[in-house]
């Protein structure tokens, strides 16, 4: 992959974040535009971006099995993850509760949001593919491992999964269904679809970015020690454990890529959600978002090259 393509996908990237904080100098970042920016993210952007992809794809032998491998990686690492930053924070004398937030915040990538976008830009269609179902795994493991690790409650209700099914998943399988019956759709609702595909990534960091001005005010105390051991783990912990995963794996370049890159995508936006409505600190989950995401502008490329350069992809 060319690795200048990928810095400047990044300089785009904090580009856009700085807009977004920025525009909260003209708009009031309240409720209404949260739910404006967020419903337009989920419910057009992303489902466009994941049907298009399906559409645009080539039948090819084999893929079906690399998507379940891709699926029960997501599943694995996240899970790995949730336990390993857990038990590392009770060795370090942190509370159950922040241990349980800091677990879901290194667990939790911007899979969505960021790593689809992102995978579009640097491996087209097949890429988008392949990381809508590592995002897919990542979305069912925040309705269930992490709701259990934060309520400490060890099972799972179908009340407890209904939140899982959200317009993503639906055009994921909507695009896999279009996919396994050849459906070739008019040039029009394609090129419709991929426009509107294009918004993902700009609205999504803008987003992010109307929080920063926010949390730079707050005048509440922030604790950095959780905060760095979570964000340290999610940024390099994670994807230094993907790739020694991958070295392991007999798999082709473009699955191990898109393993990889979506292995360093920053703590996901739906975190301080996903705390708020479990009366968790949504405040905490907020600014793991927003600095992890900053940061991840630098730690993206580097762990990707250190990934690229131990696996020769």
């Amino acid at each position: 992959m060319n690795f200048v393509v990928m810095i400047q996908s990044v300089l785009m990237m904090a580009s856009m974040l700085g807009i977004g904080a920025l525009l909260t100098k003209k708009v009031t970042f309240n409720a209404d535009t949260r739910t404006l920016l967020t419903t337009l993210i989920v419910y057009v952007a992303v489902p466009c971006v994941i049907i298009g992809s399906f559409l645009q794809l080539p039948k090819e032998d084999g893929l079906y099995h690399h998507l379940l491998i891709v699926f029960v990686f997501s599943l694995g690492i996240y899970a790995i993850t949730l336990v390993v930053t857990w038990w590392f924070a009770r060795l370090l004398g942190i509370s159950k509760f922040q241990a349980s937030q800091m677990a879901v915040i290194a667990a939790q990538g911007n899979t969505g949001f960021i790593g689809l976008p992102l995978c579009l830009i640097l491996f087209g269609s097949k890429g988008v593919i392949l990381a809508a179902v590592f995002d897919t795994a990542v979305g069912i493991s925040l309705w269930t491992m992490s709701v259990m690790v934060i309520k400490h409650q060890y099972s799972v209700t179908l009340r407890s999964l209904k939140p899982m099914i959200n317009f993503p998943l639906i055009a994921f399988f909507i695009g896999l269904l279009l996919s396994i019956f050849q459906v070739e759709a008019p040039e029009t609702l394609l090129q419709l679809l991929l426009k509107l595909g294009a918004l993902a990534s700009p609205l999504a960091l803008i987003y992010i970015g109307l929080f920063l001005p926010k949390l730079f005010r707050s005048k509440k105390q922030t604790t950095y020690k959780p905060l760095i051991i979570a964000i340290g783990i999610k940024l390099f912990v994670v994807p230094l454990l993907a790739i020694g995963i991958l070295s392991f794996l007999p798999l082709d370049k473009l699955t191990q890529q898109i393993i990889l890159l979506m292995s360093t995508m920053p703590t996901g936006s739906m975190v301080p959600i996903l705390f708020a409505q479990l009366k968790a600190d949504e405040e905490f989950g907020a600014q793991a978002t927003v600095f992890a995401t900053i940061i991840s502008m630098l730690t993206i490329p580097l762990m990707y090259s250190v990934g690229s350069g131990i696996l020769h992809i």
